[in-house]
């Protein structure tokens, strides 16, 4: 490559940064390993009463999933000296035993370029006052003083050490966080089928369904940061939480239809309650007694006494919301009312609407509430054309307030987007095949609006979602 020829005809322009090169190689991808072992074992049942006219489906399936990961540990905490009691060493940290005048228990023999931060008492004296900032640990503290000299930092004092290789190692640690989880619930549904008549149809379902695994809860990706003394918090610890449940939902539907051969016409309602979100939260600074608790919580976490004074930031399971909504299709086949030649038309579609409520809700995505489609179809031979047309609603994004304190809402508008297909059997099984979407270029446009705002100042955004064209043979052997 050109990068190549030009690093072999003048190597001085490059520089290798170990440290920096070897932070990136264990962030940027993270090594990991996880093993899962699944069971889901399901029980089916199916019944019909007389006549045939109320039909049963259900069962019920138990699914355990046990799993074990390994991923990146960031421990900045690893990168200080300690006290006997594993306590991090603070150049501000005093006891009125210490035998320097003042009170400190750490001096700097050195200077602010070349460091050398010593315990005056040795670890076994603990501070009476905890302040400062952390001190490097003798090795990082000779990779700083060694990259000052050779002008590779302008960190001093106790950040002179930060970045270096020595640190990197100490703080970085491919696969070092361990998480278990295991996770088992039921999972029941019943569907019923009844036959008001010949032609109307009552259908009944009730589903509990659960979210996919989020992988990346269960992968550690712990970090153990610190702060100054001076804010109160001895520092935060990060944690992925292998023990959060995937969302579930308890869904009930209900759908009557009316058909007459290939005319069909239905409307149905939905309820989906769902609950076991994901949010995240930073505990108070932990006392011992808190750490003794999620020590248990978080077995493979490595909470000890050392990190009173922190935080701990996790998700955990809480919440709920519910969505409701309605839709209706049909399909009519208006072939059966036309003579001739345009007996091969028949038009389908649906209208659905969505309604979400809870505190949770917005975690469900921005759905539009009002959503439809309409397909008109025509078929005559080998010959097959269809034009469709898609109605997408107005979808509220989110508020928003302004310096004045008056608050709107970012909002896209409908979107009336038309599409169409041709088809043509050019031989057993083969069809030739042209298909076309968004042919009138609609945009995706985004208002900002607030109260008494003019319509035509709305406008924030205008994006051209582009037209598509296929073509291509299909077949069947």
């Amino acid at each position: 490559s050109r990068l190549y020829r030009l690093y072999v005809e003048h190597p001085a322009w490059f520089r290798y940064d170990a440290a920096r090169s070897a932070q990136l190689t264990l962030k940027s991808d993270p090594a990991y390993d996880i093993k899962e072992t699944a069971a889901a074992p399901y029980l089916q049942f199916a019944a019909s009463a007389p006549a045939q006219r109320l039909k049963l489906t259900g069962g019920v399936r138990y699914e355990r999933t046990k799993a074990k990961a390994h991923g990146l540990l960031i421990d900045s905490t690893a990168a200080y000296m300690r006290y006997a009691d594993g306590s991090i060493v603070r150049d501000g940290d005093t006891n009125p035993a210490s035998t320097l005048s003042d009170g400190r228990l750490v001096t700097n023999l050195g200077t602010s370029t070349a460091v050398d931060y010593v315990l005056v008492n040795g670890p076994a004296m603990l501070p009476a006052v905890r302040d400062g900032s952390p001190v490097f640990t003798p090795e990082i503290q000779a990779a700083g003083n060694a990259a000052y000299a050779a002008n590779e930092t302008k960190s001093t004092g106790t950040s002179l050490g930060l970045g270096t290789l020595a640190y990197t190692r100490a703080v970085y640690h491919a696969k070092g966080a361990t998480n278990t989880a295991l996770n088992e619930a039921l999972y029941p549904s019943l569907h019923a089928t009844y036959d008001l008549s010949d032609r109307i149809n009552l259908q009944l379902g009730y589903a509990r369904t659960q979210a996919r695994i989020d992988y990346s809860n269960l992968i550690p990706n712990n970090q153990v940061l610190d702060t100054s003394a001076t804010t109160g918090i001895a520092g935060q610890i990060v944690l992925q939480n292998p023990n959060l449940r995937p969302w579930t939902a308890d869904n009930f539907e209900a759908r009557v239809s009316w058909s007459n051969r290939n005319a069909l016409v239905a409307i149905g309602v939905f309820d989906k309650e769902v609950q076991d979100f994901q949010p995240r939260v930073v505990t108070p600074p932990l006392t011992i007694a808190d750490i003794e608790a999620y020590a248990k919580q978080f077995p493979d976490s490595g909470l000890g006494p050392e990190y009173e004074g922190y935080t701990l930031s996790y998700r955990t399971n809480a919440g709920s919301a519910r969505i409701t909504g309605t839709e209706l299709e049909f399909r009519a086949p208006l072939g059966t009312w036309l003579p001739g030649p345009a007996r091969g038309f028949d038009l389908s579609g649906n209208i659905t609407y969505v309604h979400r409520q809870g505190a949770n809700g917005d975690e469900l995505g921005l759905n539009r509430p009002w959503m439809g489609s309409a397909n008109l179809h025509y078929t005559a031979g080998r010959f097959a054309i269809r034009v469709g047309y898609r109605f997408n609603g107005e979808q509220h994004l989110g508020s928003i307030a302004a310096p004045n304190g008056v608050v709107g809402e970012y909002i896209r508008k409908p979107q009336n987007l038309f599409d169409a297909s041709i088809e043509f059997g050019i031989g057993r099984g083969t069809r030739l095949f042209i298909s076309g979407s968004n042919l009138t270029n609609e945009l995706s446009v985004l208002e900002t609006r607030f109260p008494g705002k003019p319509d035509y100042a709305n406008l924030t955004d205008a994006r051209n979602i582009g037209r598509t064209c296929t073509v291509g043979v299909t077949g069947a052997f």
